[in-house]
């Protein structure tokens, strides 16, 4: 069995899209129920970095200006991500109730699950 494959499943179905301003959006995975507890004090910009796994729409002419960079889509990395998002806080609204959202439904579910 590969279970390499079945881990990046089930990874796949932890992971959703959120919309930002400015046409742009990122992916971010659903924490591991072990790690729901962090999120009790509420959803920190450390959490959101660490949960945020994607993007779209964001160029170099983003970060850094038209003048200077390119318009060409940059590939999502971590630590870029961590550092436009501690300077972008429009972003993280959006992201933080997607999160909270995404930990509800998930409870809910196993609690209907439960329930039957």
């Amino acid at each position: 069995m590969d279970f390499a494959a079945l881990i990046a499943r089930m990874d796949q179905q932890r992971t959703q899209w959120v919309a930002l301003p400015d046409a742009k959006r990122v992916q971010f995975m659903r924490p591991l129920e072990t790690d729901f507890a962090r999120f009790r004090a509420g959803v920190s910009v450390e959490l959101i970095c660490e949960c945020v796994c994607g993007w779209e729409g964001f160029s170099e002419a983003d970060l850094l200006g038209a003048a200077i960079g390119s318009s060409d889509p940059l590939p999502f990395d971590a630590a870029l991500w961590t550092r436009v998002a501690r300077d972008r806080i429009e972003y993280m609204p959006p992201i933080a109730e997607a999160l909270v959202t995404s930990i509800t439904e998930h409870l809910k579910a196993k609690d209907d699950v439960a329930k039957n």
